[in-house]
C-alpha cells in the first residue's frame, strides 16, 4: 500500500469518522481511491495555506447616513390621588417588545392623600429598581420624569414601538378620579432602527479559494474612536462552509474621522496559524 502523509490520513479520518468499524468493508484499493479523491484545496490546508478573507477591507461613509438610530421615548401622565385613608398598592404594567418578562408587574406602594406628584415619583423610584423595566445596569429603559410625568427611554436604538404601554391600577390602594392611572400614554420621540454594515468574513487560499470544508468558531472583535459606540452580536461567531456574514451596529454619534473597526482574531485551525485581518469604516 502506498504510504500515506499526515494531510492524506486526517483527511481519510475525517471522511470515515462516524461510521462503524463493522459495516466498513472497504478494501485497500477503495481506500487507495478514496485518499485520491481527496480535495487539493484540503491538502493544502492542512500545509498551511489558509487565509482570513475580510470584505470590505476598508470602507467609507457620511456622519449623516451612519446617524440614524434613534432610542425610543415614552411618557406616562400619572391622573388622580389617593384618597384620605386609601394608602396600599397599585400595580404598575409596563410593556415593550424587547424587553424581558414584558408585561412587567410591578408593585407600588402608596400613602394617604398622596397627589399625582407623589404618585409619580414613587412609580419612577419603583420602575428604576426593577431588574427589567430601569436598572441602571440591567433595565430596558432609563427612567426619568418631574412632577407627573413618568418617561421612559429605551436604552437601545431600534424600530418605533407603537405597543409600548405604561399603565397604573389599583390594588389595595383607593384612587380618586380617574382609574386606571397612567392611562395617558404618549410617544414624545419615535424610535428608529441604527445603522448595520456587513462584513464577510471568509477562510481561503493564496489564490482566493473558499476552504468550504471548515466550519467553526472564529474570533471577533469590534473597536470604536467615537462618542457613539460599534457592536456585534457575539465575539465567537459560527463561520459555516468557509464563510459567515457579521453585521456591525452603530449607535451614538459618529462624526467626521472617526472609525470602526471589525478585527478577525488569529487563530489556529489544523495547526496552521490564521493571522488577523481588519475591516475598518471611516466617517467623512
Amino acid at each position: 500500500m502506498t504510504n500515506l502523509t499526515a494531510a492524506q490520513i486526517l483527511a481519510l479520518d475525517n471522511m470515515c469518522r462516524g461510521a462503524e468499524i463493522g459495516t466498513l468493508g472497504t478494501t485497500i484499493s477503495e481506500i487507495q481511491a478514496a485518499v485520491a479523491a481527496i480535495p487539493e484545496v484540503l491538502v493544502a490546508a492542512v500545509a498551511g495555506d489558509l487565509i482570513f478573507s475580510v470584505s470590505p477591507a476598508t470602507t467609507t461613509e457620511t456622519a449623516a447616513a451612519q446617524n440614524v438610530g434613534v432610542a425610543q421615548v415614552t411618557q406616562a401622565t400619572i391622573t388622580g390621588a389617593v384618597t384620605a385613608g386609601g394608602g396600599g398598592d397599585i400595580t404598575v404594567t409596563v410593556t415593550a417588545e424587547g424587553m424581558e418578562n414584558s408585561p412587567k408587574d410591578v408593585t407600588v406602594t402608596v400613602a394617604n392623600s398622596d397627589a399625582a406628584a407623589d404618585i409619580a415619583d414613587k412609580i419612577r423610584t419603583a420602575l428604576t429598581a426593577d431588574a427589567d423595566v430601569g436598572h441602571v445596569s440591567t433595565g430596558f429603559f432609563t427612567v426619568s420624569g418631574a412632577t407627573d410625568k413618568v418617561i421612559l427611554t429605551s436604552k437601545a436604538e431600534a424600530a418605533n414601538d407603537d405597543t409600548v404601554t405604561v399603565e397604573a391600577v389599583t390594588d389595595t390602594a383607593v384612587i380618586e378620579e380617574a382609574s386606571p392611572l397612567g392611562t395617558s400614554i404618549t410617544i414624545s420621540t419615535e424610535g428608529v432602527a441604527p445603522y448595520t454594515r456587513s462584513v464577510v468574513v471568509s477562510l481561503v487560499d493564496t489564490a482566493g479559494n473558499v476552504h468550504s470544508w471548515f466550519s467553526g468558531t472564529v474570533p471577533i472583535t469590534i473597536a470604536d474612536t467615537a462618542s457613539g459606540t460599534a457592536s456585534i452580536a457575539t465575539t465567537s461567531p459560527t463561520m459555516t462552509n468557509g464563510v459567515m456574514t457579521i453585521p456591525v451596529t452603530l449607535m451614538g454619534t459618529f462624526a467626521g474621522a472617526n472609525t470602526n473597526t471589525l478585527t478577525v482574531s488569529q487563530k489556529t485551525i489544523l495547526g496552521a496559524t490564521v493571522t488577523a485581518k481588519t475591516s475598518v469604516q471611516t466617517t467623512t
